[in-house]
């Protein structure tokens, strides 16, 4: 069996459902929802989401976490947050990872900021490992491509496993930790939303 099957991916996705677990019927899932938020309240981020990614980053203060995670905020949007997470919440061993942060009741991969935000590539999302040296693991890798479901908050392996030598991944993105719902931010910014 495939550590990754697409059209399983696709229809667990189109039921709102995660995909940790490959050839797993969707009711014995993990937790999470995969499915784009479809109440504005829960879905609108309302405050402004620059199109090039904020530079002016300062050192923020996590707390309750599980591995290594650092966060820095950006001091003109302090809602918009750059993260690099040690991922150690296995679902499916060398396969689907998340980042629970019980303290918080989240997932800390939810509400990330997709990589092509920014045509500069300044949101990008990369991966490496906690083992030493390792080199950046790019998302079509030939050997460990991955998918990063900003929905659900999960980071899957899609060919092979990840290698057990590696430690763990560990993964930076940017995330909004701004108000949702609708108002706030500016026309503009909602426009870019729907262009981007």
């Amino acid at each position: 069996m495939p550590i990754f099957d697409t059209a399983e991916y696709l229809f667990k996705k189109s039921l709102g459902i995660v995909n940790s677990k490959v050839g797993t019927n969707y009711v014995a899932e993990a937790a999470g929802v995969a499915r784009p938020k479809v109440i504005a309240s829960l879905q609108v981020m309302n405050q402004d989401i620059p199109t090039t990614a904020p530079t002016n980053l300062v050192t923020a203060t996590v707390t309750a976490r599980k591995g290594h995670v650092t966060k820095q905020v950006s001091t003109k949007y302090p809602y918009l947050a750059k993260y690099t997470a040690t991922l150690q919440d296995v679902i499916t061993p060398y396969t689907s990872y998340r980042y629970d942060n019980p303290a918080a009741g989240l997932n800390l991969l939810t509400d990330s900021i997709p990589s092509n935000y920014d045509p500069a590539g300044g949101y990008g999302i990369s991966l490496t490992t906690t083992s030493g040296g390792s080199p950046i693991i790019a998302a079509n890798d030939s050997n460990y491509p991955w998918v990063f479901d900003t929905d659900a908050g999960y980071l899957y392996f899609t060919l092979n496993t990840f290698p057990s030598g590696y430690g763990y991944p560990v993964i930076t993105f940017w995330r909004y930790e701004g108000d949702f719902g609708v108002g706030g931010g500016s026309a503009n910014t909602i426009a870019q939303q729907f262009t981007n």
